[in-house]
């Protein structure tokens, strides 16, 4: 597993960067011969968002990408899945 951060970026950002990530890997073409999904490596990535002011550690960031990541795996694989961290009620 790796991890991107990406500092003050929005939603549609995040989505618009994953979807290179995709095509980037996708283009590489490596031959994944023993996966069950695909004939080629394929990735699912795992989206964390939350505001700057939010009451949030990157303990619970990395907890919640980790979350969307499985939840891209169980959803298809080769996708991407947004985990919104809550915002605080102050």
């Amino acid at each position: 597993e790796f991890i991107v951060v990406v500092n003050q970026t929005d939603e549609q950002s995040l989505f618009t960067l994953a979807n290179r990530i995709h095509k980037q890997i996708s283009e590489l073409e490596i031959v994944h011969e023993k996966s069950e999904t695909s004939d080629q490596l394929t990735i699912s990535i795992g989206l964390a968002l939350t505001t700057a002011h939010a009451d949030n550690n990157y303990h619970m960031l990395l907890e919640y990408a980790d979350k969307a990541l499985y939840f891209a795996k169980s959803n298809g694989r080769n996708t991407s899945e947004l985990a919104h961290l809550p915002t605080p009620s102050y």
